[in-house]
């Protein structure tokens, strides 16, 4: 089994992840709540992925399972940080999962659309999702809303 090439495979996607999560709390770091929350141009993406919360439906099931529930109140600034906080924790997790691969882990594989896909080809296009929806921010959004390059 040659390892040499998936460690520097290995190495490569925690050196994008790493500096991913930096761009992106950068360029989270000077946006507000009242900024993260404007915008009329909503994707069908962002339509779907709005649609497919589950906050209400989570109250629902919390009132039929708990007497007298108490809900807090909605506090965009909250709302805000814990978003900025989910975005970093989501980096460091793909982070955790590539540090902890054995020379074993890396040779291991399934299939997607009949190809064979590598933990690492898997982990290469988390990071490159990562890095297309940060440029997004930094060469769309922060544009759009006056704030300086990210």
């Amino acid at each position: 089994m040659t390892t040499g090439p998936n460690k520097t495979r290995q190495a490569a996607i925690i050196t994008r992840l790493n500096a991913a999560r930096q761009s992106l709390e950068k360029s989270i770091s000077d946006i507000t709540s009242a900024i993260a929350s404007r915008g009329s141009e909503w994707s069908v993406g962002d339509l779907l992925a709005h649609l497919s919360e589950t906050y209400y439906q989570d109250m629902a099931a919390k009132i039929l399972s708990e007497e007298q529930p108490i809900f807090a109140s909605h506090d965009s600034e909250t709302e805000w940080k814990r978003e900025q906080e989910q975005a970093l924790s989501c980096i460091d997790d793909v982070i955790d999962i590539v540090n902890r691969l054995t020379p074993e882990d890396m040779e291991r594989s399934g299939q997607m659309n009949g190809q064979p896909l590598m933990v690492l080809d898997a982990l290469e296009l988390s990071v490159a999702h990562f890095e297309e929806h940060l440029a997004q921010l930094k060469d769309e959004v922060r544009p759009r809303e006056g704030l300086p390059a990210g």
